[in-house]
């Protein structure tokens, strides 16, 4: 009886060392990530609230969607001559580099968030975002909602939409948001962006 107990006081001591040896790892893990210049994290990610929008296929797309997965989101407008196609672009190339990976991409989510539902009608938006890769998510709808989600992410745009004006343009960030699986808000990569070392920082984020 007296062995039996021994054994498992040296099974739960080797357990504890273990959990507290991932514990040490990872917070030295958060600890490169937030001094990094590719990527931002939060020190403490932050929760969601609700909102709800429409994808492509124009199914509800909300807070549920944002959870089991880890999720890139940018925001932009398809008529943007810029930013959004090189932006795109680049995260086709971030697909590829993850899909080279063990899991490839199956527990990541690519997130276009269309800040101009006045244009971006949902058959428009998924000609685009497919255009760049079949598996990215194309996503609008009511202004509050968009509006509400970018707050809550610190994302910054600006329509300059004239009544009667169609070819108007929209001031929006750059930055690509980081989302967890829980559906918080865990950190952002801004440019310059290149697809390597984004892929490589996303996979030690994905073991924290």
């Amino acid at each position: 009886m007296k062995k039996i107990l021994i054994a498992i006081a040296i099974t739960a001591l080797f357990g504890a060392g273990l959990w507290l040896g991932m514990v040490q790892q990872r917070g030295e893990q958060l600890e490169i990530l937030m001094q990094d210049q590719v990527v931002t994290v939060l020190k403490t990610p932050k929760p969601l609230s609700e909102f709800v929008l429409e994808d492509q296929d124009r199914k509800k797309f909300d807070l549920s969607q944002l959870r089991g997965k880890w999720s890139l989101v940018f925001f932009g407008y398809t008529n943007c001559p810029d930013i959004c196609p090189t932006t795109l672009a680049t995260l086709n190339q971030l697909h590829k580099e993850l899909a080279k990976n063990a899991k490839g991409t199956e527990d990541v989510q690519f997130i276009f968030v269309s800040v101009d539902p006045g244009r971006d009608n949902s058959d428009k938006l998924k000609r685009y975002v497919k255009y760049f890769n079949k598996d990215f998510i194309g996503v609008t709808g009511d202004k509050e909602e968009i509006a509400g989600l970018a707050g809550q992410l610190g994302a910054h745009y600006e329509v300059l939409e004239k009544p009667g004006e169609k070819n108007y343009g929209v001031n929006h960030t750059a930055a690509i948001f980081i989302i967890d699986k829980k559906g918080r808000y865990f950190g952002l990569m801004s440019p310059p962006l290149n697809p390597s070392a984004m892929a490589s920082r996303i996979e030690l984020i994905k073991q924290l």
